[in-house]
């Protein structure tokens, strides 16, 4: 069995959704009481998946694929971001070029059998630095900690996701 780590205290904020919400790029958690799962509370960063003719199937019905961050240290969790943060401008695939690194992470889940699903803030640098760049933006306004800051990107994600029809 692979060793768990625990990345409760880089969470930063996190939103109940639909489980039908769940969009490539996101990072979720919930609930999963499967036979012989070793993770009950797994926290994954969910990855577009394609079919054989190169069409988007992650809005799939039976299946996410994803790299459970449970399974990663800290330090290869934030190698991760470094390298998928150029890459969410294109949602439509991944080019890990260190998957090596995260192969060990990597799960599929059954939809039916996710529980309580939460989309998650998550700590990484480049969402310290986005929000040290929007604090020298507003230096007379009213000063956030990060914490806030990550939950106002959720609700945006979300208003966002509803503006496209998307459900919550």
């Amino acid at each position: 069995m692979p060793n768990k780590i625990n990345h409760k205290k880089r969470i930063l904020s996190e939103q109940t959704i639909s489980k039908m919400a769940v969009a490539p790029h996101d990072i979720v958690t919930f609930k999963y009481n499967v036979e012989g799962n070793y993770d009950k509370n797994p926290l994954v960063y969910i990855l577009p998946a394609k079919d054989k003719e190169r069409k988007l199937t992650q809005k799939m019905k039976t299946h996410i694929y994803g790299i459970n961050f449970n399974y990663l240290r800290e330090y290869v969790v934030q190698e991760f971001f470094k390298e998928t943060g150029i890459i969410r401008k294109s949602p439509e695939y991944v080019i890990l070029k260190k998957f090596n690194l995260y192969k060990k992470a990597f799960r599929t889940y059954v939809i039916d059998e996710m529980v309580g699903v939460k989309l998650v803030s998550y700590e990484t640098d480049s969402l310290k630095k986005r929000f040290e760049v929007s604090l020298a933006e507003n230096k007379h306004k009213q000063m956030v900690n990060l914490r806030e800051f990550s939950k106002n990107e959720l609700k945006g994600t979300i208003e966002e996701r509803k503006k496209r029809g998307i459900k919550k």
